[in-house]
């Protein structure tokens, strides 16, 4: 059990136990191997605690967000919904904010959709701007792209090589707001493309700029790694 799109260091948190509450009860903690981190979680499989869910995820929602819990490779936890693989549940964010939980904040809040997409390193957010990633194969030829910059990146130690990969700013329909937008994007600008995005076997359709950077690696042999940007519009 982990939590579905969590990266190498927020995935060695894959073990779910109880812990005998403060006065009476007990809390569902999601912990690892060394019990030196854990996180509490809350879930829903009751009426009493779907009702307690709602008060804290919309009353408390800087402390209680939602993630999806991926126990595919596990043994069913019998309070779980029989034969779900993707369960929603509430995890309690740290107070204090530091590297160990820096993926979970990227994916507390965020519909099972874009956690597939998250999960599948296809998604990204900056400046409450969504931008989605597609992996193309190396030293692939773009057409129309132009040079922008190059930099250098260090290298972390074991990890291989990113992909080459296409970026491109998304929208999509989550309210009122955004469905007006997303039509007037659609019907008068020359600049957005719809297009159907899949992503965990869901699909989604969304509008996709057609302003694209391309990001292409190459290992120097040394301590960097090369990046160069491209501009394909």
């Amino acid at each position: 059990m982990k939590i579905l799109g969590s990266n190498e260091v927020l995935s060695k948190l894959n073990k779910q136990e109880l812990e005998a509450g403060y006065l009476f009860g007990s809390n569902d903690v999601l912990t690892g191997s060394s019990q030196e981190k854990k996180l509490y979680l809350h879930i829903s499989n009751s009426l009493w605690s779907k009702f307690t869910g709602t008060l804290r995820e919309y009353l408390l929602p800087w402390r209680w967000q939602s993630v999806y819990l991926d126990h595919s490779h596990e043994t069913m936890d019998t309070r779980f919904s029989a034969g779900a693989q993707f369960e929603r549940v509430l995890v309690n964010m740290p107070a204090k904010r530091n590297i160990y939980f820096q993926n979970l904040e990227d994916l507390a809040g965020k519909s099972l959709f874009i956690t597939h997409l998250i999960n599948e390193n296809g998604y990204s957010e900056v400046a409450c701007r969504e931008q989605i990633h597609t992996v193309i194969p190396n030293n692939a030829k773009i057409p129309g792209a132009q040079e922008v910059r190059t930099i250098q990146w260090k290298k972390i130690p074991n990890r291989p090589l990113p992909q080459d990969r296409t970026t491109q700013h998304m929208y999509r329909i989550r309210g009122l707001y955004s469905f007006c937008m997303y039509h007037l994007k659609k019907h008068f600008s020359s600049s957005w493309n719809e297009v159907k995005v899949e992503a965990g076997g869901m699909t989604e359709t969304v509008l996709v700029a057609k302003r694209t950077i391309i990001s292409k690696f190459q290992d120097t042999n040394s301590d960097y790694i090369t990046v160069t940007y491209f501009l394909q519009n």
